[in-house]
């Protein structure tokens, strides 16, 4: 007989004698002590209660015996409730009633004076969650019960008893070279087979823990989350064998692939491809259930998911509840975090969702970056009075509607990775982050006024003073040097048919207007229509340099941007941009162009609402975007007011937007190559959603499409302070029969009465077809991005619209990323 046999035989035989044994007097706490990874006994342990300094040792199997005598302190209620199999046992040093009750709160069994030493059978109960009241005369308490085929766990929830458990109830192992362990006398690992754990300080080769016993253990074998979208994480992966019952803690740090793990230790002998189709879905062969579990500092809890697509059913989702909560210390702070929508029903176990999580956070790393800049806290309110330069970093207490060019921002409101401030972040590669107490942060207030150094890192932020020589070094080393001038064509004239033009003809129409023009060509390529916007057309640039020269404005342009005082004076500049604003928009608009608009407008009978949008050479371009810096308007047929004169005019103007031309001027683009172009198509007065897509997965290397959008015309780029979106992100594959897999990362939190969701999963997974269509072809034909597919992302706005089709999809625009 092996010796781990010798040692089973007689940790059982241990545990059959005191089971029987009916006396009060003394509670016996036995069990084997090993090393949770290789298994071996440890001799030698020190074990004692915490309030004792009386030490009792470990033999050489590993084993201990000591007693609590139930008699001391009657006035305190003492023991504990463990199960085995189908009954529950219960070992308390006085009489007490009982009471099982089911989650909706029905009484399920009752009993009164029940013994201190007494056996109830569960055989009656089904698999699922239920609550036990205990009621004696020293103390009350309340239990949660949880019944699964494989295995049963119980933990204590509260008391309202007067006399609480002493901290004598627990014991205390230690060893050299291994972390301390502190277990109460109720846990039930005194009391299986698998006896008590100690975990070394250090072990040389590492591969996965089965029994994940604290904190420590954690901390080896976790790492940086797969996803990025939340801060304050740690993550690890996780696989639980159905045929062995074991859950696999796997050491993250050295896989990074549940399939890595599965081929080296696991002995999986199949493919990649096949362990997806396989072990990520329900069917016959399927043994393997891979998840991730993250720890989420600020909230202090832990959660466990599946991937989206996973084929898991509720019954497996409370089978692996239920085994992390056997094999780990996690089980009083675990929840199931609801990746699908299809898991939102398993509610036997503890739930929480994505805005939940979203909510927990206070830090929120939006673009990772670096930078040097001179502190400057400002409330929300004044920012647009405030004269910013380049070089301040921005900490305030909610998020600008509008921000200059600055060398970082702090905001306390969280935003979306799609806003404006985050994409002209991205942009310009200023670091952008949320800290929710940051207004009142003793160290950012400290450092307010001073030149400082800032870096955004996924899980965390660093912020210190730093010298004028290491930023001026930095500043030298990364803001645009050289002067760009734009190519700019004013020779073609007359309303542009976008079917006969390309990207080519960005110096003619402008970025937005050429874009669009490859939209229609990726769907042509395809065989389909483009769900595009009905009626479109372009304006040139002709009209807008025309409209310059007619009326002076050119040379009056020419003559402010060669004044001294405009570049250096803020608020003169900001006042002379207002100027050139108003004669553009108080000139007289060129009649002929106004006359092909019009018929051009009346031409199709349906609409008498149009968007004129702005498309100039200096927008939606590599390496420009230049989100939210120009103005779109909209203009009516026969109103008084919204008129299409109006909305030309207030397009042309906004190239001079105080904001466009910073932003212009940071990137040392020269002013006068800009021209304005306008691309105009019917408007949405009544959407039913809008949204925004990056065609690429910003948070892991899973390629995906990742998507915000919104209730109505509710923005998703300028929120207001706490308006969540739906954040889904679209993975381009699936282990199920689905060509996509979803997963959201927060709901709309808008109150409505027309769905849960945004949009339908159906209707995601038409967009997730229109995204691959254009993504696709904007890749391979248009944009020459110098990298790989999954690298490649576009900038894409849609819109959900019933006024020709009930919630027909329409793709607005696409621009680089």
């Amino acid at each position: 007989m092996s010796d781990k046999l010798k040692i089973t035989v007689y940790f059982f035989i241990i545990c059959i004698f005191f089971y029987f044994q009916k006396t009060n007097a003394q509670i016996p706490i036995h069990s084997v002590i090993s090393d949770v990874v290789s298994d071996i006994p440890l001799k030698n342990v020190n074990v004692r209660f915490q309030n004792s300094n009386v030490i009792y040792k470990s033999d050489s199997n590993g084993y201990f015996y000591l007693k609590v005598d139930s008699n001391e302190k009657n006035q305190e209620f003492k023991g504990y409730l463990f199960t085995d199999g189908n009954t529950l046992h219960s070992f308390f040093n006085t009489t007490f009633n009982i009471y099982i009750y089911d989650s909706l709160g029905k009484t399920l069994y009752q009993k009164n004076n029940a013994s201190e030493r007494d056996n109830i059978s569960l055989n009656n109960l089904k698999t699922g969650s239920y609550f036990i009241k205990i009621f004696s005369p020293k103390g009350n308490y309340i239990y949660r019960l949880f019944l699964s085929p494989d295995k049963n766990h119980i933990s204590k929830l509260k008391s309202n008893s007067r006399n609480y458990i002493q901290k004598s109830d627990s014991i205390i192992f230690t060893k050299e070279n291994y972390f301390k362990r502190k277990l109460s006398l109720s846990d039930d690992r005194f009391y299986n087979k698998r006896g008590i754990k100690l975990l070394r300080k250090k072990y040389e080769n590492l591969y996965y823990f089965e029994e994940l016993i604290d904190e420590n253990a954690f901390v080896m074998v976790a790492d940086q989350p797969s996803k990025t979208h939340l801060s304050g994480v740690e993550s690890l992966k996780a696989i639980f064998d159905s045929r062995k019952n074991i859950m696999y803690y796997m050491n993250s740090k050295k896989y990074k692939l549940h399939y890595t793990f599965s081929k080296e230790q696991l002995e999986y002998k199949h493919s990649h491809d096949q362990y997806i189709k396989e072990q990520y879905s329900n069917n016959s062969n399927r043994y393997l259930f891979p998840i991730t579990i993250n720890y989420f500092k600020n909230l202090n809890i832990y959660t466990f998911e599946f991937f989206s697509s996973d084929g898991a059913n509720c019954e497996d989702v409370y089978r692996i509840y239920n085994k992390i909560s056997e094999s780990s210390y996690l089980k009083d702070n675990l929840y199931f975090y609801t990746t699908n929508t299809s898991w939102e029903n398993c509610k036997e176990i503890p739930i929480i969702g994505a805005n939940e999580l979203f909510e927990g956070q206070n830090y929120q790393a939006l673009n990772i970056a670096e930078g040097y800049g001179y502190l400057k806290k400002i409330d929300v309110k004044d920012i647009s009075s405030v004269n910013l330069q380049k070089h301040n970093i921005v900490l305030t207490n909610g998020i600008p509607i509008d921000i200059p060019v600055i060398s970082g921002i702090i905001t306390t409101e969280f935003q979306t990775h799609l806003s404006h401030i985050n994409v002209l972040s991205y942009n310009r590669g200023t670091p952008n982050m949320t800290l929710r107490d940051g207004y009142k942060d003793k160290t950012l207030n400290d450092l307010n006024g001073k030149l400082v150094y800032l870096k955004v890192d996924t899980d965390s932020f660093q912020i210190r003073k730093a010298t004028i020589e290491e930023a001026t070094a930095f500043w030298n080393k990364n803001e645009p040097k050289n002067i760009i001038t734009l190519d700019k064509d004013t020779q073609n004239y007359g309303i542009i048919d976008l079917e006969n033009v390309s990207i080519k003809d960005v110096n003619k129409i402008g970025g937005k207007a050429a874009n669009f023009a490859e939209i229609l060509k990726a769907f042509k390529r395809e065989g389909k229509t483009a769900p595009v916007p009905e009626n479109y057309f372009a304006i040139p640039f002709y009209y807008y340099e025309e409209h310059l020269k007619e009326n002076g404005i050119d040379t009056y342009i020419d003559t402010i941007l060669n004044q001294s005082e405009f570049k250096t004076n803020t608020e003169f500049r900001k006042s002379m941009l207002d100027k050139i604003r108003d004669s553009i928009k108080n000139s007289p608009l060129n009649q002929k162009l106004l006359s092909n608009v019009l018929n051009k407008m009346t031409s199709d009978s349906r609409f008498t609402s149009y968007r004129f949008r702005s498309s100039t050479n200096a927008e939606d371009l590599e390496g420009f975007n230049g989100a939210g810096l120009y103005s779109s308007s909209s203009g009516k047929l026969n109103h008084d007011r919204k008129t299409p004169t109006r909305a030309i005019k207030k397009v042309w103007a906004s190239l001079w937007n105080f904001r466009a031309f910073e932003e212009r001027d940071y990137f040392k683009i020269n002013h006068l190559s800009t021209a304005m172009g306008i691309l105009v198509h019917r408007s949405f007065p009544d959407e039913d959603a809008n949204g925004v897509v990056i065609t690429r997965n910003i948070f892991n290397r899973n390629h995906a499409f990742v998507v915000n959008v919104q209730f109505k015309e509710i923005s998703v780029v300028d929120a207001d302070p706490g308006i969540i979106p739906d954040q889904v992100i679209i993975y381009t594959f699936s282990s199920n029969n689905n060509k996509y897999t979803l997963e959201y990362n927060t709901f709309s939190n808008v109150i409505t009465d027309t769905s849960n969701h945004v949009m339908s999963d159906e209707e995601l997974y038409k967009l997730g077809d229109y995204l691959t269509i254009i993504n696709t072809y904007f890749y391979s034909r248009v944009y020459n991005c110098n990298c790989d597919y999954i690298d490649f992302g576009l900038d894409i706005e849609f819109k959900v619209d019933s006024t020709i089709e009930n919630r027909y999809l329409y793709i607005k625009q696409a621009r680089p990323y």
